[in-house]
């Protein structure tokens, strides 16, 4: 015979109370199916743990895209904003406005090409 002693367990899971005594009281331990599944369970733990790990990493990918996309949007409405300005500014009739407390007027007379010889 082993020098191990082996353990048979006399308890009845059939109700949840007493499942839950066994486990805290250690006696789930004694049962020689369960330490064989110890380590199948420490798996199954730290797959659920990287599992939620990877769901918590993924929504907050989501909330920064979410962010990223609200940002480029904002810059997109200024960069129209910032152009119209920008055309409306160098119009010929803004840059004369701009100019007649300098006293610089806009010519009438069409430009020409001086001719040398």
């Amino acid at each position: 015979m082993s020098k191990e002693k082996k353990y048979k367990s006399n308890i009845d899971y059939s109700s949840g109370s007493k499942l839950i005594k066994s486990i805290l009281g250690g006696f789930f331990l004694r049962n020689a199916q369960s330490r064989n599944s110890i380590l199948y369970l420490l798996f199954l733990a730290v797959i659920g743990i990287i599992y939620i790990g990877n769901s918590y990493y993924a929504d907050s990918n989501i909330r920064k895209i979410a962010r990223i996309n609200k940002d480029l949007k904002e810059l997109h409405f200024e960069y129209i904003t910032v152009k119209s300005d920008l055309i409306n500014e160098n119009k010929p009739s803004s840059i004369a406005k701009r100019l007649e407390h300098k006293k610089i007027i806009e010519s009438t007379s069409p430009p020409y090409k001086i001719h040398i010889d």
